[in-house]
């Protein structure tokens, strides 16, 4: 459970393929996973990993499991369920009983009803969410934030705003738990780079799939900038370099049909080899 806690949507997707390899089946694992999560697009997707199911299966519970079990349900609204397994040898063959012991039967419906009502109030928050079309939002947005973070948050915006003055991406602003500024490509409803702020702070969020399909060229010069670390799904960066902002705006020139403004490693004219 606390594996799945952690997971990104990008291993959510190739753990699905996984699956689906494993039976035979070529369905598009991304593609199946979008639909289930009811949107178009990863950039829309949004998952609630850090609550997972769990299912306890045993042939016994301890007392100081049981009382485990119940404290994590009703204090801090975990799913989790004790099922209790009895083997019956039945002739030459045997009988599997199961046997739900938590929760009871006649109070699971209650807890699923206290859980559907805290689905609705994080639905009902999601609902308030409101996208606005352009990137004056997010500007005005900067004044609410620290002053200690404003410097940088108009860094980000004015580097965000150049990208919209070249005709590199159509930005929208979105307002959540935090305000984002959202880079899409003027073709297509993805982005490259998201802005983010919270007030306290700012980063950009980079999204792994939609470079691997628009700017693929421009994943090795962007890790080597961000090493160790990769671009994820997406891959969360505070304080970004004018270096790691450079590559970013090839990226998008790139997703655009464009040539860099800055040279590729090893393309200058002492990387070709002699002539003859």
């Amino acid at each position: 459970a606390a594996m799945v806690a952690n997971m990104r949507l990008d291993q959510i997707v190739e753990a699905h393929r996984a699956y689906l390899a494993k039976r035979g089946r070529d369905e598009d694992a991304s593609v199946q996973v979008l639909n289930h999560l009811r949107v178009a697009d990863e950039a829309d997707a949004e998952i609630h990993t850090e609550q997972p199911r769990i299912i306890l299966a045993s042939a016994g519970f301890s007392t100081e499991l049981t009382t485990s079990v119940l404290w994590l349900g009703d204090n801090f609204g975990v799913d989790i369920r004790c099922v209790k397994l009895q083997l019956y040898r039945d002739g030459n063959g045997h009988l599997l009983d199961t046997n739900q012991v938590i929760p009871l039967p006649n109070a699971e419906d209650y807890q699923v009803r206290i859980r559907e009502k805290q689905e609705e109030a994080r639905r009902q928050r999601n609902s308030e969410r409101v996208s606005v079309s352009g990137s004056a939002a997010f500007r005005d947005s900067i004044d609410t934030a620290k002053e200690e973070v404003k410097p940088e948050l108009e860094r980000l915006f004015r580097w965000a705003e150049e990208l919209e003055k070249e005709g590199l991406v159509k930005p929208s602003t979105f307002f959540g738990k935090s305000t984002t500024l959202q880079l899409k490509l003027p073709f297509a409803n993805v982005s490259l780079v998201t802005n983010c702020h919270n007030g306290e702070g700012g980063w950009i969020e980079l999204q792994r799939r939609t470079f691997e399909k628009y700017a693929p060229g421009a994943i090795k010069r962007v890790e080597e900038i961000i090493a160790p670390a990769h671009i994820a799904q997406p891959s969360v960066r505070p304080n970004p370099p004018s270096n790691l902002l450079d590559a970013l705006t090839d990226a998008y020139r790139e997703a655009n049909g464009l040539p860099p403004t800055t040279p590729l490693p090893d393309t200058g004219p002492d990387s070709l080899a002699p002539a003859g």
